[in-house]
């Protein structure tokens, strides 16, 4: 992990896919570095303004903030 974090481009493509966890639904985004690694990492519930949408949301910008600061998406 190199503690720096990687700028990304401000224009990017973005890819979006649904899922389901405990009977909630989810739309989640990935965005990429240049070489095709995860970059970042977006969740939007159904059920706007729930614990579970908050939660799934702040885990999406903890794993965003790792990932741009070296951590492998592995980890």
């Amino acid at each position: 992990m190199t503690g720096l974090r990687t700028r990304l481009r401000d224009r990017r493509a973005h890819w979006l896919f649904r899922f389901e966890c405990d009977g909630q639904s989810y739309t989640g985004g990935i965005g990429r570095f240049e070489d095709g690694t995860i970059a970042e990492v977006f969740i939007n519930g159904t059920k706007v303004g729930t614990a579970a949408e908050t939660n799934a949301q702040d885990a999406a910008i903890v794993a965003s903030l790792a990932l741009q600061h070296g951590c492998p998406v592995e980890t």
